[in-house]
C-alpha cells in the first residue's frame, strides 16, 4: 500500500466521523492534559477513561502533562494512581519529555520535576538511544533541572549510544551554567 493511499483512507475515515483532519478533539485526554484543562480531564475520567491509558505508541496523559509543564494535572494524575515511571515505545518516560525543552519558567519546572521524582520517576532511565533525563536537561540548558536531578542522585557518567555524557551534550550546546554543575 502506498503512503498516499494510507493517508487518503485515514482522511476519509476522519471526515466520515465528522472531524477535520488534525483537529484536536475537546474530549481527548492527552490534549486536555497537555493544555492543563483539569475539568476536561476529570470529565474523561468520570465517564470511564482510565488515566493510565497509553495511546498506540505508549504515550500517556501523564507524559502529555509533563511535556506541557502542567503541575496541577501531574498532581491529579498521580493522585489517581498513574505511575510516574512508565515508558513509551521508545523507552522515554514523563521525566524525559519534561526536560526535553528549553526552560521557560525554572521555578515551575523544578516543582514539576520534584513532583515526578517524588512519585517514583526513575532518574537514570535511558530511552532506546541511551538518553537519560539528565542528558536531555543538559542538552536543552535546563540548569535548574540539572541541579535538581544531580541533587537527587542522577548519574552524570551515563553514556548514550553515541558514547556521550550529559557533560558532552552541554558542551556541544555551550551551556556554561550546566557545565559548571557537571564539573
Amino acid at each position: 500500500m502506498s503512503p498516499w493511499f494510507i493517508r487518503q483512507r485515514w482522511r476519509e475515515a476522519v471526515e466520515q466521523a465528522g472531524r477535520i483532519p488534525f483537529e484536536p478533539t475537546p474530549d481527548d485526554p492527552w490534549h486536555a492534559a497537555y493544555r492543563g484543562d483539569l475539568a476536561a480531564l476529570q470529565h474523561c475520567v468520570a465517564t470511564g477513561f482510565q488515566p493510565q491509558t497509553a495511546n498506540e505508541i505508549g504515550y500517556t496523559p501523564l507524559m502529555a502533562a509533563a511535556r506541557g509543564e502542567q503541575f496541577e494535572i501531574l498532581r491529579y494524575l498521580i493522585s489517581q494512581g498513574v505511575p510516574a515511571g512508565v515508558a513509551d515505545q521508545s523507552g522515554s518516560t514523563a521525566l524525559h519529555g519534561f526536560v526535553s525543552q528549553a526552560p521557560v519558567d525554572p521555578q515551575r519546572q523544578v516543582a514539576c520535576l520534584r513532583l515526578l521524582m517524588d512519585a517514583g520517576a526513575e532518574l537514570n532511565a535511558q530511552n532506546e538511544s541511551g538518553i537519560s533525563p539528565l542528558m536531555h536537561a543538559a542538552w536543552f540548558g535546563c540548569h535548574e533541572c540539572v541541579r535538581e536531578l544531580l541533587t537527587r542522585g542522577a548519574d552524570p557518567h551515563l553514556r548514550d549510544q553515541q558514547r556521550r555524557t550529559a557533560r558532552d551534550l552541554a558542551t556541544a550546546r555551550r551551556h556554561s551554567a550546566v557545565l559548571e554543575l557537571l564539573s
